[in-house]
């Protein structure tokens, strides 16, 4: 080695000891340095630590902590999070990586943060430093800084108010509801710019808003109200109370507040307004009372009501406007509201003129449970021009009802949906009813007599079934057992389709109309009758006069002839069977002479009781086995004026008749005599009209046969009618032409099944002398011709 090789190593090794020396001086100093630094291996033991990283961990100095491992300083699992930041610095050949850890540390009992700043080491042996910084204070007051962000947005939350902060025309930051109250989708991005949130205000709001915010100096703004349009299309009302903020040129630079949404508040008082409105406007008297009777609020209807400003009703009591006699009843009215919630009531409202209207009151009660401090509101709508009406319409129903009740007239409606009627006039005086209601088709049925009911039961069908009007006239059975009979002009109002199924009706009493039309149609049928019977009865008499001057005529010439020939010649026998025939003839002329009325017969005072005693033996004889004759007689004279013989034929007649309708089945023949009084006969409808008596004597024949049917009956005075094999048909007409003679009458009563009546009425004489009756040779002979008929 050279001088000049051995000066050159000699610097470098000066230059090596300078540099061990400031290294090492360096390294005192960083070691005893305020850097917090530990230099760890692979395996995370320590090969070097600072004097403040020693203090920061808990050690006495940096040589106490060199040997330890990381697990023996990060107690808990903050070494496990050093480590994984040590594999990952390494697997990803970073050069710098940074973790939080949170003791408390080793040897220590306080609580620190620290950031730990990881990089590779670069000595001789491979490592990695550690870089601590204490971040305590700064974490506290982040963690209490986070704590009053976290108790802001409660409050915000709470209030239902959102935060929001734009600054270089995008939002810097907002609260977590701030997205869904301005309408923005989860997924959607805020706008980016101030102009991008204008273009979400409703465009009746935007230019107002840009104007406030452009033209606003920096600091508060009151708050404001407008309207945004969400990404759904829904437009909400939001309230804002802003900061702006401008740089020293004046220029918006950001703009920050509070945001509420007041939707449902402006809503709310645009119900109101609407409300508030709507009860001023109204046409019904609308107030509210509070507790103590006080008016809080009136409408102008009210007010213009009882003729009293506004100003003037609100404070003032409610008796003020009631009519003297009604305030206590007002009272009760209210206090009744404290227990039902709710009442109806007319009131009789005070005008401030004096005057009076009737109102119909709605009240309810509403505010606190508390009764001192409830309130109640009423609307009363004026009824005065509808009640007049209705005390017209119920004095013209009274009077209607009034005018059909002496008219005899009554009226019903049926509401069949609601199976609801209503009566006016007579209706249940008419049908008799002890309970008044409408009488449905099936009762009415049951109250008409069963003769009847087939026709009006298909009557009614008919009518139900679709009919829209219909005119029933049908027969009514009393208690009394009388008749009496309506007549109903129907209206079924369903068949129109405009009340829904009701039915009304118009009835009235038609029992005299009927009884008139019946008597109408009876008196017809007599005047035919008779007209038909003085038809035939002149026929009859003028052949009868004829026929009789001939047979005198006859007469006289055989009586001649027979004198002349002998009585036991052949020809006086064939004289006296022509005698005899022209006798028959003669009998015959007189019948036909007695149906005319005109017999030759003397009338005379006949007592017909003695007469029908005198005749009981030859009635008895002419019953024969089959038939049974039961004869009442008064034991008082019946005298008439007439021929006793005619009465006679007229009894044995009808007699004859009832044992010819009794036959061989057997049977009653009732045969009986009474005094009736004129009242007695008129109520009776007699075959024709007779001559007014006083008393008239009543003959009445009745059988049990079986009954002449109803086609008969009107024929069977009839001449020449007959339902017998046998015989003529002359047998009642010339009964009947005997009554007439005798100025009495005839009734005609059958049923089938049940049996005949054949009832005469002659008139009765007054203060007749007693006649002695005498019996004709007839009967005499057919007396003396019956065994034992003399005998009763």
């Amino acid at each position: 080695m050279n001088a000049d090789e051995s000066l050159r190593l000699a610097a470098l090794e000066a230059e090596v000891a300078h540099l061990r020396r400031e290294n090492q001086a360096w390294r005192s100093a960083h070691l005893a340095g305020p850097v917090a630094q530990l230099d760890v291996d692979h395996d995370g033991r320590v090969l070097m630590a600072t004097a403040r990283a020693a203090q920061l961990l808990g050690f006495d100095g940096g040589d106490a902590l060199r040997g330890h491992s990381l697990s023996d300083i990060f107690v808990g699992g903050q070494c496990s999070g050093l480590r994984e930041c040590m594999r990952e610095l390494d697997a990803d050949a970073l050069t710098e990586r940074r973790c939080m850890v949170r003791g408390p540390v080793r040897r220590s009992d306080a609580s620190i943060w620290l950031r730990i700043t990881l990089t590779r080491s670069a000595g001789a042996q491979p490592g990695f430093t550690l870089v601590l910084t204490d971040v305590t204070d700064l974490e506290l007051n982040r963690r209490e800084l986070a704590a009053d962000v976290d108790l802001f947005g409660a409050l915000l939350q709470v209030a239902g108010v959102e935060f929001f902060e734009l600054q270089s025309e995008r939002v810097f930051r907002s609260s977590p509801g701030f997205r869904e109250l301005v309408g923005v989708g989860p997924q959607a991005p805020l706008p980016d710019s101030l102009e991008a949130w204008q273009q979400r205000i409703h465009p009746d709001d935007r230019a107002r808003m840009r104007k406030r915010w452009e033209q606003a100096p920096s600091g508060n703004l009151p708050p404001a109200e407008y309207r945004m349009i969400g990404d759904d299309g829904r437009v909400r009302w939001l309230r804002s109370a802003s900061i702006v903020h401008r740089d020293e040129s004046g220029a918006l630079t950001g703009l920050s507040g509070v945001i509420r949404d007041v939707s449902a508040e402006h809503e709310a008082r645009s119900a109101l307004l609407r409300l508030q409105t709507l009860v001023d406007t109204a046409r019904a008297s609308i107030l509210t009372l509070d507790a103590n009777g006080c008016v809080v609020v009136a409408n102008r209807a009210f007010c213009n009501a009882v003729g009293v400003a506004r100003e003037q009703v609100v404070g003032s009591r409610m008796e003020r406007y009631c009519w003297p006699e009604d305030i206590e009843q007002r009272r009760e009215s209210v206090r009744s509201l404290l227990s039902t919630g709710a009442t109806s009531f007319a009131w009789r409202m005070r005008c401030d003129d004096g005057g009076e209207r009737w109102y119909q009151v709605d009240g309810s009660t509403y505010g606190e449970d508390d009764q001192d401090r409830r309130q109640f509101v009423f609307v009363a709508t004026d009824i005065e021009a509808s009640r007049r009406e209705r005390m017209t319409m119920i004095e013209r129903e009274r009077w209607l009802d009034l005018v059909l009740r002496d008219a005899g007239i009554g009226a019903f409606r049926f509401d069949r949906s609601r199976h609801e009627g209503e009566l006016v006039g007579a209706y249940a005086e008419l049908y008799h009813l002890q309970h008044p209601h409408v009488v449905l088709p099936e009762e009415l049925l049951a109250m008409v007599p069963a003769g009847h009911r087939s026709r009006i039961s298909e009557e009614l069908s008919r009518f139900l079934s679709g009919e829209a009007r219909a005119t029933l006239d049908f027969p009514l059975a009393l208690p009394d057992g009388t008749l009496r009979w309506l007549r109903a002009f129907l209206r079924n109002e369903g068949v129109d389709g405009q009340h829904g199924g009701a039915l009304s009706s118009v009835v009235f009493d038609i029992t005299r109309d009927m009884h008139s039309a019946a008597e109408r149609e009876e008196l017809q049928r007599q005047v035919y009758q008779a007209q038909k019977t003085e038809s035939l009865g002149v026929m009859a008499g003028g052949i009868a006069h004829d026929l009789n001057n001939m047979l005198m005529a006859a007469l006289g010439q055989l009586n001649l002839a027979v004198a002349a020939v002998p009585h036991d010649s052949s020809l006086g026998r064939y004289l006296g069977t022509v005698e005899s025939v022209l006798g028959r003839m003669e009998g015959l002329t007189e019948r036909m002479l007695a149906y005319a009325g005109k017999s030759s017969a003397q009338r005379k005072p006949v007592d017909v009781a003695r007469l029908l005693e005198a005749m009981e033996p030859l009635l008895r004889a002419s019953c024969g086995h089959h038939a049974r004759l039961r004869i009442e007689i008064p034991g008082t004279a019946l005298p008439v004026l007439g021929d006793s013989t005619q009465i006679e034929q007229v009894v044995l007649n009808f007699v004859q008749n009832a044992v010819d309708a009794i036959g061989d089945r057997g049977g009653n023949v009732r045969l009986r005599l009474a005094r009736l009084a004129a009242a007695e006969v008129r109520a009776v409808a007699l075959q024709w009209p007779m001559q007014t008596a006083e008393h008239y004597v009543e003959l009445t024949v009745r059988d049990d046969g079986p009954g002449i049917p109803e086609a008969d009956v009107r024929r069977v005075f009839e001449p020449f009618y007959t339902t017998k094999t046998t015989g003529r048909g002359l047998g009642l007409s010339v009964v009947q032409g005997i009554i007439k003679a005798h100025n009495g009458s005839i009734k005609l009563l059958s049923e089938i099944g049940i049996g005949t009546e054949f009832r005469v009425y002659l008139p009765l004489l007054r203060d007749a002398p007693q006649q002695q009756v005498e019996v004709d040779s007839r009967i005499a002979r057919a007396l003396d011709a019956a065994p034992g008929a003399r005998h009763r």
